[in-house]
């Protein structure tokens, strides 16, 4: 069976619900779009000290502009995701 990607319906309220903050922020709307469009991720591990640098990179990942480059599917991404959250708490 093969999953369809949720899009970012589930890859941004991911990064929201564990930073608390939006992946982009812009002053207006056509701003917003093109940051989403051409920006990089932030690294929110330079700013919350809990986080690893392994959660930029599933972050990276699960909100890439190549779709080809995402995980395929929404199952993997969570996975991940509570790996990295899951490990960072039994090491920090």
């Amino acid at each position: 069976m093969q999953y369809v990607d949720g899009g970012n319906a589930t890859r941004l309220p991911a990064f929201e619900l564990i930073t608390g903050a939006t992946p982009f922020t812009a002053d207006d709307p056509l701003a917003l779009i093109d940051a989403h469009l051409h920006l990089p991720p932030p690294e929110v591990s330079r700013q919350i000290a809990w986080l690893p640098r392994l959660f930029d990179m599933v972050i990276a990942r699960a909100i890439a502009k190549d779709p080809d480059r995402r995980y395929p599917s929404c199952t993997e991404r969570v996975r991940q995701l509570t790996d990295v959250v899951r490990w960072s708490a039994q090491n920090t």
